[in-house]
Formats: structure tokens, C-alpha cells, sequence
């Protein structure tokens, strides 16, 4: 008989049970497996022989030896965020870490989700944590509390051998006066169900026995980290230049000179330079108030152009450009710009006539 540790005790393994625990500690030095024998199968093996003593052939059966997998339960979560952490703007209203938590044992196996603040960093989150959420859709990256469920340990899904869930642990309410680079580092926990009734935290070899009372054991195999993940909320504050310089391109007065008078064509660029890093500049609208000695050519039926995108017509309401007659000013809505040195800029081209 030998002895290992259990959960709150100590009991005695068989033989047969220590054989099995050593198979499934041999495969805890490999990071992902996959999931092999179920847990629960009963593998049966019976040996024969033959043999003959003189002229007379005779046959034999072993008796029957029987042993049934036991449950390797072992969890790994991994951030989906580059670097572990997300930049947060200052003031903005929430933001979110994203993970990825894999059942990579041999049996059906839900985890409960904790996080918690580690310690050395700028600020902590926990008044501001809200929930943890399941990501109903991997495939966009976004966290959508309207799309998105809350998690609950109370209930918690059920993976099977290899599948994952990512969740969403989603921080509210970041103080404006945060600083650029403030970080919150947080630590999340995912614990099998099997072991959660347990005193402490699992290590591997502990063992659970007749888990769920289906006659089968729990056998620990996740290292500390693999069952524990760490992100961080930093405080981005971008610097960001937006600047806009007019400039008249060319004048075509009604005899085909450059002479400015009654009936001129004036034609106009717009430079919207924005140059800096950290972040993306969002909202853009340019409005052009124009003198009462122009109008736009053709009024609501000319044109704007931006260079790069096209030509958008002057109508109010279909399109990025538009020209408000009442109040004789162009509009421009511009598609939001990540910030980049050296700068990016945008061309608005336009053409008005002196009345």
C-alpha cells in the first residue's frame, strides 16, 4: 500500500490506483495534450493460450483484468491580449482583459473564475471590477455587454476534454485622475469543480476519490501557473496633434484669367494634419463657415472631394460631405485615423464662386 496526499487527509491508494496515478503524472511535463482515454472507460484485457500434449490441443483463458481510466483533471488559462494587458484611456467608462481557459483533461469538467489585485502596481480595480463574461463571439475581439454573457460560478458550463471558453474580465469607471502608464495588474484564477469543495488550492497528485459519487477518481495534474493568468489595465494617454490649414489652390475669373471678381471660381484645400501616438483620433468633423461673399459652385449640387475617398456630393445627409445652404458652410465627416509619426494627413478640395 502506498500513500498520497489528498484533499484534507491522507487515504490509501492501491496498487492498481498508483499505477494509474503515476500514467497520468507522466504526461504533466507535456503543456497541451490532448484528451486520450476518457475518463470513466473501462478497459477490459483478457490473454489466452493454446497448447498440446500429445496428440490432444488444448485452449485457455486469463481470468479477466479490468481497470477503469480515472479523471486527469487539468486547466490552462492564456491571455488573448498582446502583451497581457489593454491601453485605457483616461475617463473612459469601461475596458476589458480578454482569456482563454481550456479543459486539457480526460473528462467533462466545469471551473469556477475568480480575480484578484496583485500587489506592486499603480492602482487597484477592485471597487471598480464588474463581472466576468463569456465571449459569445471569439471571432471579433470586442467585448459587448448586450452580445456578451455574465459568467456564473453558480453555474458554470461544462467543457468537455480540450474544448475552451474565453471570458471577458471587465473593469468600470477608471478614475480621471489616473496618470499615462498607471497600471492595474490582475490575477485570474480558474478552479476545477471537482476540487472546489476542497480546504486549499490544488497541487498536483492531489486526488479527489469517487468524484461526483460515479465511482471514478480526480487526479490532479495542473501546474500553479497553468491554472492562473495575469493582465493589466494601463492608462494611455496619447499625445495627440490635430491641427487644419486652408489654402487657395487656384482663382478662374469668367474670361479665363486669375483675376478675382464677380463670378470667380475659387478653388480651396483643406490640410487636416494629425500626428502623434497612443491612440486614435475619433469624431473628426471639419466645418468650413464660408464668407457671404462666396458660395459652394452649384450650391447643394456640387461637390466635395476628398482626396484619397472621392467625390461626395454636396446634399445634405448621403454621404461624408455635405453643404448647408442656410447656413452657407461646408461639412466634412472624416473616418476615424490611428495616430501615426509622421503625420498622416487629409485633403479636402472644393471649389466656390464670389457673388
Amino acid at each position: 500500500m502506498v500513500t498520497t496526499r489528498l484533499k484534507g487527509k491522507s487515504r490509501n491508494l492501491t496498487m492498481v490506483q498508483l499505477v494509474l496515478v503515476m500514467i497520468c503524472l507522466s504526461a504533466f511535463s507535456i503543456n497541451v495534450i490532448a484528451a486520450g482515454t476518457l475518463a470513466g472507460t473501462v478497459i477490459k484485457n483478457r490473454a489466452s493460450i493454446a497448447y498440446s500434449i500429445a496428440s490432444n490441443t488444448f485452449t485457455a483463458q486469463s481470468p479477466e483484468a479490468i481497470v477503469t481510466v480515472q479523471e486527469l483533471v487539468k486547466v490552462l488559462i492564456q491571455s488573448q491580449d498582446a502583451g497581457n494587458s489593454v491601453l485605457v484611456p483616461v475617463g473612459q467608462a469601461s475596458a476589458a482583459l480578454l482569456f482563454k481557459i481550456t479543459n486539457n483533461g480526460n473528462g467533462e469538467e466545469a471551473f469556477t473564475i475568480t480575480q484578484s489585485d496583485l500587489t506592486g502596481d499603480d492602482f487597484d480595480i477592485s471597487t471598480n471590477f464588474d463581472q466576468i463574461y463569456l465571449d459569445a463571439d471569439s471571432s471579433d475581439g470586442t467585448f459587448n455587454s448586450l452580445i456578451d454573457t455574465v459568467y456564473d460560478n453558480a453555474s458554470p458550463p461544462v467543457l468537455a476534454p480540450d474544448e475552451f471558453i474565453s471570458i471577458w474580465a471587465v473593469s468600470l469607471n477608471f478614475s480621471t485622475s489616473l496618470t499615462a502608464n498607471n497600471r492595474a495588474d490582475i490575477q485570474i484564477r480558474a478552479l476545477p469543480v471537482s476540487f472546489a469543495g476542497a480546504p486549499d488550492i490544488p497541487v498536483i497528485g492531489d486526488v479527489i476519490l469517487n468524484v461526483n459519487g460515479l465511482g471514478i477518481d480526480a487526479i490532479y495534474g495542473s501546474t500553479v501557473t497553468s491554472g492562473l493568468e495575469t493582465g493589466s489595465f494601463i492608462i494611455d494617454n496619447p499625445q495627440i496633434d490635430v491641427t487644419i490649414t486652408q489654402q487657395i489652390l487656384s482663382i478662374l475669373d469668367t474670361d479665363g484669367g486669375t483675376i478675382a471678381r464677380t463670378g470667380s471660381e475659387v478653388a480651396y484645400q483643406l490640410t487636416v494634419n494629425i500626428e502623434g501616438m497612443g491612440g486614435d483620433a475619433t469624431n473628426i468633423v471639419v466645418n468650413n463657415p464660408l464668407p457671404p461673399e462666396l458660395t459652394l459652385k452649384n450650391e447643394s449640387s456640387g461637390k466635395i472631394s476628398i482626396v484619397g475617398l472621392g467625390d461626395y456630393t454636396a446634399v445634405i445627409g448621403d454621404d461624408l460631405a455635405e453643404y448647408d445652404t442656410m447656413t452657407n458652410t461646408i461639412i466634412v465627416t472624416l473616418p476615424d485615423m490611428t495616430v501615426e509619426t509622421p503625420a498622416v494627413q487629409t485633403f479636402i478640395h472644393f471649389t466656390t464662386i464670389i457673388q
